[in-house]
């Protein structure tokens, strides 16, 4: 499984616990997979665990080592790319840079992680 996180999505930060509040049937509070992370729970669900980190500058496909084999959940920390001054997208203040995920390090971070 992959999972992909930013401390630059903001609509996972704000709108997601927003539309929780909006559920009155919901009791508990959760937050969004994209703005934390897995959960520990999540984690343990799976005998490996990969973190990657992607940037602008990221190639993985053909470029890094395959994701390890089996049953893995790999962890695409996107901070770093959607932060980049080379990113042309512009954030807003209620999603962040929810949308920017329409460029080629993200269709390489996936094509790794299927085909790596």
């Amino acid at each position: 499984m992959l999972v992909s996180r930013s401390d630059a999505d903001t609509a996972l930060e704000k709108a997601f616990p927003a539309a929780h509040k909006i559920n009155l049937f919901r009791k508990d509070s959760i937050t969004a997979l994209g703005a934390t992370g897995p959960s520990n729970a999540l984690k343990a669900a799976f005998p490996k665990n990969q973190a990657v980190d992607v940037t602008w500058d990221s190639a993985f496909l053909g470029a890094a080592e395959p994701p390890v084999s089996g049953p893995v959940l790999v962890t695409a920390d996107l901070t770093a790319f959607h932060i980049s001054p080379e990113n042309p997208y512009k954030a807003d203040n209620w999603g962040g840079h929810h949308s920017d995920i329409y460029e080629p390090q993200i269709y390489d971070l996936m094509g790794w992680f299927l085909f790596g």
